[in-house]
């Protein structure tokens, strides 16, 4: 047994000092070597070039080699794909290999690397997501193998190093709708410790100094998804343009949302992101500041101000995504809205946008439509006036597909709805029950038990009231043939004891003076 463990012992220490003797001759060999490392700039270009499958440039090499931790200026390094586009380029790199690590690793390790005036283009899709210029778009599966570019090996590279940074770097961001943003970052900071990785990122726009400020922590490889798990904290102060707006619109909308919401002036937020369970989204909560907000609303734009909500909502690879906005305040037409909450959907990219609220008072909103002059002189304009439209709608369901907006749907239930007379179809106070509409028409189920009344304006002087009533009210527009028609299913009124049923129809012309009413 002494004998055994007295050979294990003695090949550990042949083994330590053969490891030693090798370590030292490769530390003097670099030594001895590093300073011609610069006349194989074009050699080292040649192989990383190979090795990613892109076209590699480099300016100059300058390497010195101290202890175990030999270091590297690169000026001038850039990326290109076959086709000659920028994929990045780099305008010095100064970088200290970690020579222990490396070995361990079987590839190189950097424990420190500063980058200095990066440069990227990144360009937005129809459907909303963002790539990096210069690589395809497609998946890799679907490319040939002398046009697949394979960025791997690089990427091993940044994750297995301890310290990254990048110093004023330049990212430009090429929307779908056409607009370029610039962003001037001073620091950006990637640090890793195993599986561990945290990125640090602050941003100035125009003249604005840290107007972006993230935070991105990750446990795994970021290529894995089904593993991998973040969480992060972004925040924009009086991040001075739209841009935002807009691509978070065109991410969640496709292609139709390019000019769906718009803003103007400053933009704040505070917004926390949690990766879900095997990489199957995002969870998100926050809240968000516009000094304007622009929705479009028919064929106009109404401008919401001093715009303000809490956020709350989730993404799925899928494309599915829900964005909840809370105590919503902003200002129209100097009419004030205060803590309305609505909550935006879809099932997928381009897919239709629904949207839901838990109450909605009636009057406010036909105040608020016709100040800010959304619906010009017409039909619908002339009903909104003449109905007048009191009460509450709640739990209200409003479906809009996105490339055809004509064919909308709203649900809802009405609570103590009261409208007045139009052409023919009487006033009526107290109306509970539930509504579905859509352009083509809809209907009204009855349900009131709390009072209800009827007023045939100008044929009876006063109202008919009744304690309960009950009953279907369906309307059809066709306006291609100049018709409304109303009709009922069986109505109920009841007075005490007594009980009154009877049905209901009205045809009258869609365009005013063109018809008889019947």
């Amino acid at each position: 047994m002494k004998r055994t463990l007295h050979k294990l012992v003695k090949w550990c220490y042949l083994l330590t000092a053969l490891a030693l003797i090798l370590l030292a001759v490769l530390v003097q060999s670099g030594r001895s070597f590093s300073h011609v490392l610069g006349d194989y700039n074009q050699t080292i270009a040649d192989y990383l070039s190979h090795k990613i499958n892109a076209q590699v440039e480099i300016g100059t090499i300058q390497a010195e080699w101290n202890g175990l931790k030999p270091s590297l200026v690169v000026d001038k390094f850039r990326i290109q794909s076959h086709e000659g586009q920028t994929i990045v380029v780099v305008d010095q790199a100064r970088m200290r290999f970690d020579l222990l690590k490396s070995l361990r690793n079987a590839r190189l390790v950097w424990s420190y690397l500063s980058l200095d005036r990066v440069g990227m283009d990144f360009i937005q899709t129809e459907e909303g997501s963002w790539h990096l210029a210069g690589l395809p778009v497609v998946p890799d599966e679907q490319l040939k193998d002398d046009k697949r570019t394979d960025l791997n090996s690089l990427i091993d590279t940044l994750l297995l190093s301890s310290r990254i940074e990048l110093q004023s770097s330049r990212l430009r961001f090429n929307f779908a709708n056409g607009q370029q943003t610039l962003l001037d970052s001073p620091y950006v900071l990637l640090e890793n410790a195993a599986n561990f990785h945290r990125l640090s990122l602050q941003v100035d726009v125009d003249e604005q100094p840290r107007s972006v400020h993230l935070i991105l922590e990750g446990q795994g490889d970021p290529r894995k998804q089904a593993s991998f798990r973040s969480k992060g904290y972004l925040q924009l102060n009086r991040f001075p343009t739209s841009e935002p707006i807009a691509a978070a619109t065109a991410f969640l909308l496709g292609d139709a949302g390019k000019t769906a919401l718009q803003s103007e002036g400053s933009l704040d937020a505070n917004i926390w992101f949690e990766s879900r369970a095997s990489g199957e989204g995002y969870d998100l909560s926050g809240r968000l500041a516009l000094q304007r907000l622009s929705v479009p609303i028919a064929e106009r734009r109404v401008a919401l101000d001093d715009f303000a909500t809490e956020l709350t909502g989730y993404w799925l690879p899928s494309g599915e995504w829900t964005l909840g906005l809370q105590a919503l305040k902003a200002v129209i037409q100097e009419e004030q809205i205060d803590d309305v909450n609505i909550a935006f959907s879809a099932a997928g990219v381009n897919q239709p946008l629904s949207i839901q609220m838990d109450h909605l008072d009636l009057a406010s909103l036909s105040q608020m439509i016709a100040s800010s002059g959304v619906l010009t002189q017409g039909a619908l304009s002339e009903v909104l006036t003449s109905l007048a439209p009191r009460g509450e709608l709640r739990n209200i369901h409003f479906g809009l597909p996105l490339h055809n907006p004509g064919d909308w749907q709203l649900r809802a239930n009405l609570e103590q709805v009261a409208v007045d007379a139009w052409r023919g179809v009487p006033a009526l106070v107290g109306v509970d029950g539930y509504l579905q509409a859509d352009k083509k028409g809809g209907f009204v189920n009855i349900e009131s038990r709390s009072g209800f009344s009827m007023h045939y304006s100008p044929t009876f002087d006063d109202p008919m009231e009744y304690e309960r009533a009950r009953g279907q009210v369906a309307w059809h527009l066709l306006p291609e043939k100049n018709r409304i028609y109303v009709n009922s299913g069986l109505l109920e009124f009841q007075r005490g004891e007594e009980l009154a049923q009877g049905y209901m129809w009205l045809a009258m012309p869609w365009k005013r003076n063109t018809g008889d009413i019947d």
